[in-house]
């Protein structure tokens, strides 16, 4: 597992990287906006801060103009005034009600509040606006539940309803070299309850023996945004992103894509993004026994993303980040 070193920067840009709109795919050309030439406000990385983050796994603005960060290595939220000002922690490390094991997602309420997923303890927490504890729900795995011969994986999204999008990865186990994986997408309620399969991916490669297990460094990371009453996916491969429906959701059977879009983003230099995560490796930005077990991969196998990864905002747009070597070496 890749680490981040203390002292990691949260920073905030006026415009993010590239748009398109998510209605209307095939009607009219993508709108291309693109980053300012420098962050309006960046937290946590001056040594006189009093914000410090180790591991960001996501952050989310609230409808109060506090903006919420999930920390996964401390495993807590941190909340910052609408002038970044540190607001206090939510959460610690452990199993409790508002504890965490594996923080990986944050989320805005309406009310001002906000959610968590846990993908360590497969829960879903509801918090108030001021940090306490409303409600917490488990996914049922018991009893032939949804993700049965398969590893619940991550939250992919949460529709303006509170259903969130959850994916797990089916393992098909190979004797003699790398095998494809399926990413199911699923559905659940705000109360964690299965409301039915939304889809599915090609998924991770993984190498079964050999020098590393697992995914491949190279191999395709899933990243997804509910975008209105859609859900985008994407493994940033050939830069193709995959449309759901939740209406179309399905009890067993995935259903397939409502839609899709291919962004046209030329795919980087292999040889430039192994350089880039040598040059993380220095920096300290990634640990040296992490990228010596990259290292022991074949380098010349798996696909190199052309999309590093997808956002949503709340006017409806898709957000894109086209893969850059220098910028994304954390994602091999």
């Amino acid at each position: 597992m890749i680490s981040i070193s203390p002292a990691f920067p949260l920073k905030l840009f006026s415009v993010l990287f590239l748009a398109s709109p998510a209605a209307g795919l095939a009607q009219s050309p993508a709108a291309e906006w693109r980053l300012g030439p420098a962050a309006i406000a960046e937290l946590g990385a001056a040594p006189q801060s009093d914000v410090l983050f180790s591991r960001i796994r996501g952050a989310v603005f609230l409808s109060d103009g506090r903006i919420a960060v999930a920390d996964a290595q401390e495993r807590h939220v941190v909340l910052l005034d609408e002038e970044g000002a540190f607001d206090g922690v939510v959460g610690r490390p452990g199993e409790g009600p508002g504890e965490f094991e594996d923080l990986s997602a944050v989320w805005a309420a309406p009310d001002g509040g906000f959610s968590t997923w846990d993908g360590g303890q497969r829960r879903i927490t509801h918090f108030d606006a001021g940090g306490q504890v409303r409600a917490t729900h488990r996914v049922d795995l018991a009893g032939g539940g949804p993700v049965e011969g398969g590893n619940l994986d991550a939250h992919y999204g949460t529709l303006p309803d509170g259903r969130v999008v959850l994916a797990w990865i089916v393992a098909r186990p190979s004797l003699d070299g790398p095998a494809a994986d399926r990413m199911v997408l699923g559905l659940f309620g705000p109360d964690a309850g299965f409301h039915g399969l939304l889809g599915e991916h090609p998924g991770m490669v993984r190498r079964f023996g050999g020098p590393v297990s697992g995914p491949l460094p190279m191999s395709p990371r899933l990243w997804g945004a509910a975008v209105g009453d859609r859900v985008a996916v994407t493994d940033g491969v050939d830069g193709h992103i995959r449309f759901f429906a939740p209406g179309e959701a399905h009890p067993i059977e995935p259903p397939e894509p409502v839609d899709h879009l291919t962004v046209h983003s030329p795919a980087p230099d292999r040889w430039a993004a192994w350089e880039a995560l040598d040059a993380a490796v220095g920096a300290g930005e990634v640990e040296p026994l992490a990228a010596r077990a990259i290292r022991a991969a074949d380098r010349d196998e798996g696909p190199i993303p052309t999309l590093a990864r997808i956002f949503s905002d709340d006017a409806g747009h898709l957000w894109v980040k086209p893969y850059e070597p220098a910028s994304d070496a954390l994602l091999l």
